[in-house]
């Protein structure tokens, strides 16, 4: 049964409880003015004088216990419903209640598995989003790498400058040398590929291995990612 039966069967039980201890009430209260009107008739026999009324006194004192007794076992048979009614009323709130817990519980899991999914399908969304910002052809990178080295190179000075100030031995950053060396760091780890898993394996320009994450972060702003190539 469904929720909605059961609280529409403890409506129904209160409802037919509450006709019946009207009726119990009742027959309650006819019984006592019955016995009322037979103690009234035993009463009048002391104050007759004459056999006839007494024995009419005696007869209707019979009547009246004798309707007394039958409301006495109405009584008796409507409580026995009464009792009846109130374990049928006991057992459906019992019913109701454990439905509506079950009910509760649904609905809880309901939200906890929309919730998953709404995480779910945002992640999704990131996922799709991440794939599409870097999934740009190699041409569109190198194109954006050469246009970033030219940028720096105004800032800074000429080659010939940067070169006069450069330590001997050093090479300097270009984006093919980044990208080359970033993909050799890639390859040496396993995903997921963050600056923080990549930057110990990367190969600076002196030749040393290792580099701090932020120092990546840097290259990557200043370069680029490869196409082939996607920061997670």
């Amino acid at each position: 049964m469904s929720t909605q039966s059961y609280r529409d069967q403890v409506t129904r039980l209160v409802t037919e409880l509450a006709g019946l201890e009207t009726k119990l009430a009742k027959a309650r209260e006819e019984a006592a003015r019955e016995r009322s009107a037979a103690g009234r008739a035993i009463n009048s026999i002391s104050r007759s004088t004459s056999a006839s009324t007494v024995q009419s006194r005696l007869r209707e004192a019979e009547r009246h216990e004798a309707r007394a007794v039958t409301q006495d076992k109405e009584t008796a048979r409507i409580a026995g419903l009464v009792a009846s009614k109130l374990k049928g009323r006991s057992d459906a709130e019992r019913r109701l209640a454990d439905a509506e817990a079950a009910d509760r519980k649904k609905v809880a899991l309901d939200a906890d598995r929309r919730r998953r999914d709404d995480l779910r399908h945002v992640g999704n969304l990131e996922r799709a989003r991440r794939a599409t910002q870097f999934d740009a052809s190699p041409w569109l990178f190198a194109n954006v790498g050469a246009q970033v080295a030219t940028i720096n190179q105004v800032a800074v000075g000429t080659p010939s400058r940067r070169a006069a100030r450069r330590k001997r031995g050093r090479p300097p950053w270009t984006a093919d040398l980044f990208w080359t060396r970033y993909r050799e760091a890639v390859a040496r780890v396993k995903r997921p590929h963050t600056y923080d898993a990549v930057a110990p394996h990367f190969e600076r320009r002196d030749g040393t291995l290792g580099t701090t994450p932020d120092y990546l972060r840097k290259l990557v702003g200043r370069f680029g990612l490869p196409a082939d190539t996607i920061a997670e």
